[in-house]
């Protein structure tokens, strides 16, 4: 059973938008009602990490899927890199240096008023000097600190320098291969995971930071999730569709949610985030493959037009959302206002920014690039 890559990528790209606001959601605090129980919020404290690591996952499947056709067509040749290289280009740093201005904005505005670095929110590890760990990893931002969300740039430029390198190899692989490529390179991440997490809950001192900051923003510690995603492509590319799970997609996003419960609420101590997205990334995988069949009330929910626009600009948001947020939450500051109402237009603010900088920057950048790439 085979189907389009449009048919195939529509429920997934719900997927994003669903990713994407709940990031916004963990970030935004004005969001946050007060006089929450704990175990609630728990989900809004640190959890961002849970729908980055998806999206990683998400990213080498859909690299996979749209590359795949080509790659035996020599799109890794020379010209092949060069073409590969502008689109990725084109995909995350026009957007990421547009989501600096009101970053650095806020920063000289501040500095005028003779404050001190507003955000600071670098970790301090034992690797943090190294470009390839650090929380932000990015030049500009580690200046201004103005976007922490950024530090996932510095693990998306690793997967997209490693794509063209892993993908003609898994042509080769047959689908025993693949599978085995899924569940090992799944357990692989978990296994690294569970150790920084243990680190986490047992260390002490740098021990303890080490743990938190590489397993949380240590964009090589996400490797094997991204490869894990590029062999689900791989496989879905071929025809493959798990049906089982794709014909009870709804029963099967339900069990996802209860188990990310579980995994949130149960554990006693509770678990690092980080630790807990080594039981979670399996169940993401498991949720791509229910997405691919495009069957069941949540993948036709997925697949509308509202969401498919929110799912479009899911990057827009997510890249942009954090300075927005803080530059709303620093100047807007209402009196009056009831319960999270203050919040809910902080989240009106961070869509309105983050739709415009998908169709004044990530759309126009899209099609130059597609233009000259052919």
């Amino acid at each position: 059973m085979s189907q389009g890559h449009g048919g195939v990528i529509r429920p997934l790209a719900g997927f994003r938008a669903v990713a994407a606001l709940w990031v916004v959601v963990v970030h935004i605090e004005s969001l946050h009602p007060p006089g929450l129980p704990e175990s609630a919020l728990r989900f809004l404290r640190g959890y961002g990490v849970l729908p980055v690591v998806f999206f990683f996952i998400l990213s080498g499947f859909i690299l996979s899927l749209v590359y795949h056709h080509r790659a035996g067509g020599g799109v890794f040749d020379r010209d092949g890199v060069k073409k590969y290289g502008w689109a990725r280009f084109g995909r995350i740093v026009p957007l990421y240096a547009a989501s600096l201005v009101p970053g650095i904005a806020f920063h000289l505005v501040w500095t005028v008023q003779g404050g001190a670095n507003p955000m600071p929110f670098t970790q301090s590890t034992a690797p943090g000097e190294w470009s390839l760990f650090r929380t932000d990893g990015w030049a500009f931002n580690a200046l201004f600190r103005s976007n922490v969300p950024a530090w996932t740039l510095s693990a998306e430029l690793l997967f997209y320098i490693l794509f063209p390198f892993l993908l003609p190899r898994l042509m080769d692989w047959d689908r025993g291969q693949l599978r085995r490529g899924v569940v090992w390179s799944l357990a692989l991440y978990g296994a690294i995971q569970v150790g920084l997490g243990f680190l986490q809950l047992l260390g002490h001192g740098w021990i303890k930071q080490v743990g938190f900051g590489v397993g949380h923003f240590g964009s090589p510690i996400f490797v094997p999730a991204f490869f894990a995603g590029m062999c689900l492509g791989t496989l879905v590319s071929r025809g493959w569709i798990w049906e089982w799970v794709a014909s009870h997609s709804d029963w099967v996003y339900a069990g996802i949610v209860a188990w990310t419960v579980i995994l949130v609420q149960v554990p006693n101590p509770t678990w690092p985030p980080s630790m807990v997205t080594a039981f979670l990334a399996p169940a993401f995988c498991l949720a791509i493959a229910a997405g691919v069949g495009g069957q069941g009330w949540v993948n036709s929910w997925l697949s509308c037009r509202a969401v498919q626009e929110l799912g479009a600009a899911s990057y827009a948001i997510y890249i942009t959302h954090w300075p927005t947020k803080e530059l709303m939450q620093f100047y807007f500051n209402p009196v009056g206002w009831p319960g999270i109402t203050p919040g809910l237009a902080v989240l009106a603010a961070v869509l309105a920014v983050g739709f415009a900088g998908h169709e004044l920057v990530e759309k126009p950048l899209h099609a130059w690039v597609r233009a000259r790439t052919g």
